[in-house]
């Protein structure tokens, strides 16, 4: 029947479905690990939607959905979560194919993402008979003990372990006060690193899609350093921590951080291009950055003070271009 239907597509369609449940029980299985699968989830869809078209990506979607509705025994936070992801790779597709401004296609894919994914929670809320911030509460609760868990095969003292336990109470609290920000973040990385992914083997399969340039010259707008500045400020202001204006700013600068954590990204890889340093270093270089928490810090920061620095013309030649 798919061969009547799509012809040799069927079997795109068929591995796409296969990859998609395979990304997605991974995920399910082993948390940890699967934190990788899932930020891979949209990038077979949005491959083969603008291979295939609407139609097939759309059955290779709900055809994963169905398996892994069925794997899991019935609906639950993390098949709603699975779900915004699939149509988060249906809009990243669809964006691809309308020439849009890399800015434009990761500002609707994101709305789209986090549009889905509100809609999901209202609905498991109201099927589960539970409000939005006991759930919010639970899953976060539900991942700190995961991690408490780990650490307790490490064989941590009873005296660490405790401390720990108290601190992650704390953490917990603060993870719900800026939950607004994580979802943004994570639907940014999310669509970031699939038009990552998805560009070269786009390009490899000869798939006709959005060419948005070199993205190592990309930047900030330079207003967006005042805007960090101002909920920085407000941010250090002591008052109430659970105040409007605090969870307002907080949630602002965090979101503004990993943004310009992007800009930086796009210096770094400038430097590294106009060096001539080997794909296995960079390779290295950005594994560091994902695994080192510092350095993410100062890879922001790098983006942040480049409005000032402007460190891609740093050892330029004199016209101000960078060699190549």
């Amino acid at each position: 029947m798919f061969q009547n239907l799509f012809g040799n597509g069927y079997k795109d369609i068929l591995i796409g479905v296969l990859t998609l449940v395979f990304c997605i029980l991974i995920s399910m299985g082993w948390p940890i690990i699967g934190i990788f699968s899932y930020v891979l989830v949209p990038a077979p869809v949005l491959f083969y939607r603008l291979k295939l078209g609407r139609q097939a990506s759309a059955i290779i979607a709900g055809a994963a959905f169905f398996f892994i509705v069925i794997a899991n025994g019935g609906l639950s936070i993390h098949v709603f979560v699975a779900l915004e992801l699939l149509v988060a790779g249906f809009i990243i597709g669809e964006l691809l194919s309308v020439r849009l401004s890399i800015e434009k296609t990761i500002l609707y894919a994101c709305a789209g993402t986090i549009g889905t994914g509100i809609a999901g929670i209202f609905f498991y809320s109201s099927v589960s008979h539970t409000s939005i911030h006991s759930m919010a509460s639970e899953y976060i609760t539900n991942n700190l003990n995961l991690a408490l868990t780990l650490l307790d095969r490490m064989e941590m003292p009873e005296k660490d372990r405790f401390e720990l336990q108290g601190a992650f109470e704390i953490l917990r609290v603060m993870l719900v006060r800026v939950l607004p920000a994580l979802s943004v973040i994570s639907s940014l990385f999310m669509v970031w690193a699939n038009i990552l992914i998805a560009r070269p083997l786009l390009r490899l399969r000869g798939v006709s899609h959005t060419d948005f340039g070199p993205l190592n010259v990309w930047k900030t707008p330079d207003s967006f350093v005042w805007a960090a500045i101002g909920c920085g400020v407000v941010a250090l202001i002591p008052m109430n921590p659970d105040s409007a204006v605090k969870i307002i700013a907080l949630n602002s600068l965090l979101i503004l951080i990993v943004i310009y954590f992007f800009q930086g990204i796009a210096i770094m890889s400038h430097f590294f291009q106009r060096k001539g340093f080997s794909r296995a270093f960079k390779v290295f270089a950005f594994c560091m950055i994902a695994l080192w928490q510092a350095l993410f810090l100062v890879v922001a920061g790098i983006g942040f003070f480049d409005l000032w620095v402007n460190f891609r013309k740093l050892g330029a030649d004199g016209s101000g271009k960078s060699a190549h």
